[in-house]
């Protein structure tokens, strides 16, 4: 992702963070159901990447990545240690800091599809909070976020999806999937209709 691109992502995806974070003290403290924030990652590493089909052209990009299903020695030191780091998916600018993390209201989910929902435990979370609404923030357009869409929406959840919180590697496909497709499924609107939802 471009230098430009990737802080105008996170900077996007920090405000609502820090808005969710800020519902969750406030509903916390006043003992009402808080809302709950699903960091959804790939397990590169997990059980050496098993799940990563070569006949999936979902998953075949982590299985060549990792062909003999071992981790490079070659690695970035961010990605050192992926096997005992299961968070490493998650930026560092992203992370809640002060709190320990994962929590009750800030977890962590292995995803192994491009659909957040499907073969992952997200469905049992959001069915035991009680869960309707998802706001979904992520990477990519044209992956994660349509599939993860347009399930949720198969599943009968209302779908919220703020433009500058998603980012896809071709700003054309991104501007058509919101334009013209994620709209059938979901709510496309700014972070800032997002925000106002929790003032």
């Amino acid at each position: 992702m471009p230098e430009p691109a990737k802080a105008a992502y996170l900077a996007a995806v920090t405000a609502l963070l820090t808005t969710f974070r800020a519902s969750i003290s406030a509903r916390t403290a006043a003992g009402l159901p808080p809302p709950l924030i699903v960091h959804s990652i790939v397990p590169f590493g997990l059980n050496q990447n098993a799940f990563a089909s070569p006949n999936s052209k979902t998953t075949h990009w982590v299985a060549a990545m990792f062909p003999d299903k071992q981790l490079p020695t070659n690695l970035p030191p961010q990605m050192a240690s992926l096997e005992v780091r299961s968070d490493f998916g998650v930026p560092s600018a992203l992370k809640p800091e002060g709190t320990p993390w994962p929590s009750g209201n800030e977890i962590l989910v292995h995803r192994l599809r491009p659909s957040a929902l499907q073969d992952s435990d997200l469905p049992a979370y959001l069915r035991a909070r009680d869960i309707k609404h998802i706001v979904i923030c992520g990477l990519t357009t044209a992956g994660t976020v349509l599939g993860t869409a347009r399930q949720a929406a198969d599943n009968d959840y209302h779908v919220i999806l703020p433009d500058e919180a998603n980012w896809d590697d071709e700003e054309e496909v991104h501007r058509f999937l919101f334009d013209r497709v994620l709209g059938r499924h979901a709510d496309c609107v700014k972070v800032a209709d997002v925000q106002a939802l929790f003032s």
